[in-house]
C-alpha cells in the first residue's frame, strides 16, 4: 500500500510539472532559469503553431530551442533563442544585424526567433526563408540585416 501511494504522488506530480510548464507565460517574461526559459519558448512556438519543439542548447547568458512549420510549402526551422538578460539579446541583436547570413528575424523583450541552421550547412537562396510574413505567426518585431 505504500508503494501505491509514493507511485500516485509522483504521478500527480509528473502531472503538475506537465501542467506548469504547458501554461503560457507572457512573451515579456525575463526568464532566470531553463525552467521558466523553456516556458517562454513553449509559448512563443504554441502562438505560432510551431510543431516539434525541443530543447537545442544553452549558454550562460541564453538558451535555443527549434522549432518547425510548414513556410511556403516547405518545412522551415526555426531557433527560438532565449536571453536571461537584455544586455545579452541586445548583443546577440547586433551580431545578427551585421551578418547577412542571419538573414531576416524577429525579436521581442528577451528573445529572438531567426531560421534554424546546422553549423557548416550553407541554404541555398531557394531554401532561405526570405520574407516578413515567413514570420508571421511569430510574436516580436521583424529586423532586417544592416547590409540588406
Amino acid at each position: 500500500m505504500n508503494q501505491l501511494k509514493v507511485w500516485l504522488l509522483l504521478v500527480i506530480t509528473a502531472l503538475f510539472v506537465i501542467a506548469y510548464l504547458l501554461t503560457d507565460v507572457s512573451t515579456d517574461l525575463q526568464p532566470t532559469n531553463l525552467v521558466s526559459a523553456t516556458r517562454l519558448a513553449l509559448t512563443i512556438a504554441r502562438r505560432a503553431n510551431c510543431g516539434d519543439f525541443e530543447y537545442y542548447d544553452s549558454q550562460k547568458s541564453y538558451s535555443v530551442f527549434t522549432c518547425q512549420m510548414v513556410v511556403n510549402a516547405k518545412d522551415a526551422m526555426f531557433a527560438i533563442y532565449i536571453f536571461y538578460d537584455e544586455a545579452s539579446k541586445n548583443r546577440m541583436a547586433i551580431d545578427f544585424r551585421s551578418k547577412d547570413e542571419w538573414g531576416l528575424y524577429k525579436i521581442g523583450s528577451f528573445y529572438i526567433i531567426s531560421e534554424f541552421t546546422y553549423l557548416g550547412k550553407e541554404k541555398t537562396e531557394q531554401e532561405r526563408i526570405k520574407t516578413a510574413q515567413d514570420y508571421a505567426n511569430f510574436p516580436g518585431l521583424i529586423v532586417m540585416p544592416l547590409s540588406r
